[in-house]
């Protein structure tokens, strides 16, 4: 009957150091694994204080926050542990290694000039005025609210360099924009027409295997995004929901 120790050794110093034991030591805590925590920085003492008082308040405010009892349909708990197959789409600029995404208003993105967009999606503006990705480039964009006319031109623009842009439905999207559209909504629905750019669906965890089961048949969506309702247990939720996806044989890809 030991405590189960966590730390990430040297994870380094300043921002990069807290994000990795904050994801290494955090992620655990939040699986409720872990009795004793040190998170090591390669600093004086009294800085690895407060990450880690920052650390064990996050998993004191998850205890009695989990989710209903559920079956995982792998062999992830006999410490078996397998990469995902996953089927990517060609119309989409997903990356193999981990898509980072990242989040716009329409007024944000109708007001802004080319320069401070690159900069805003880590993308390169070149002398010659050609937009190219970086090694710090987003891969895709969730544009919140209705495109209006104006926008489709910095919405061309982005997908031409190629960036994903994600956005909802409306008038105003252009042609290999992917459009973002709720589970509960698709699954009520008909079955959409195909498009370039295809669907992207939103999911909350909460959604019955049915649901899923019409979401996905109804749209053949090129993406999935997992938005819980709640910031409360989202390590189970999302280990519920990825759970039934894989029960699903349109989900399992």
């Amino acid at each position: 009957d030991y405590p189960l120790h966590l730390g990430v050794t040297e994870a380094g110093g300043g921002a990069d150091g807290r994000i990795k034991s904050a994801v290494g030591i955090g992620a655990l805590l939040l699986d409720g694994l872990g009795d004793t925590i040190r998170v090591s920085l390669t600093e004086d003492p009294e800085f690895e204080a407060k990450p880690c008082i920052s650390l064990r308040g996050v998993a004191e405010r998850a205890i009695g926050k989990g989710v209903t009892t559920f079956e995982e349909h792998n062999e992830r708990r006999n410490g078996t542990f397998s990469r995902r197959k996953c089927e990517f789409p060609l119309d989409i600029p997903l990356n193999a290694d981990g898509s980072v995404l990242t989040t716009m208003d329409v007024k944000e993105l109708k007001d802004m000039d080319t320069k401070t967009l690159c900069e805003r999606l880590g993308l390169r503006l070149r002398a010659d005025g050609d937009i190219q990705k970086d090694f710090k480039s987003v891969d895709a964009v969730v544009i919140n609210g209705m495109l209006p006319p104006a926008a489709g031109v910095k919405i061309k623009s982005l997908l031409d360099i190629p960036v994903g842009v994600i956005c909802q439905p409306g008038p105003n999207v252009p042609e290999g924009a992917t459009i973002l559209v709720a589970a509960e909504a698709a699954a009520k629905g008909e079955a959409m027409p195909q498009r370039l750019g295809g669907y992207a669906l939103l999911f909350t965890g909460e959604e019955s295997e049915e649901t899923m089961k019409s979401a996905l048949v109804n749209t053949k969506a090129s993406m999935i995004l997992l938005r819980p309702e709640s910031g409360d247990a989202r390590t189970f939720t999302g280990r519920r929901f990825f759970s039934k996806l894989s029960t699903i044989p349109e989900g399992a890809s």
